[in-house]
């Protein structure tokens, strides 16, 4: 499988360096931060990153993977909030063409 790299940040990833340690933490995370769509639903890949990024920063791995964790729900309701979004917008078309067709 494949992972595109790419040098924006997402915003979880940014809160998530937020919520560790603005210091130390950024610059851990930042290196887990190259993963995209594909490695952000992929909460292993994410730790493993953050875990290798962590050697040597003084902070526990332990506090590191509860904020991940905590993340990772932010993220899945974010999703699951443009997901419901998204499709309010599309039954609102399909009812709007309807109504059109039959005036």
């Amino acid at each position: 499988m494949s992972i595109k790299f790419e040098t924006r940040f997402s915003p979880s990833i940014v809160r998530a360096a937020q919520m560790l340690d603005a210091g130390n933490a950024l610059h851990a995370v930042s290196d887990a931060a190259a993963f995209k769509d594909k490695a952000r639903d992929s909460f292993d890949r994410m730790v493993k990153g953050v875990s290798k990024a962590l050697d040597g920063s003084g902070l526990g791995f332990g506090d590191a993977l509860d904020q991940l964790r905590a993340c990772s729900k932010e993220m899945k309701a974010d999703r699951r909030a443009k997901a419901q979004q998204r499709k309010a917008q599309r039954e609102a078309r399909a009812n709007a063409k309807q109504e059109a067709q039959f005036a």
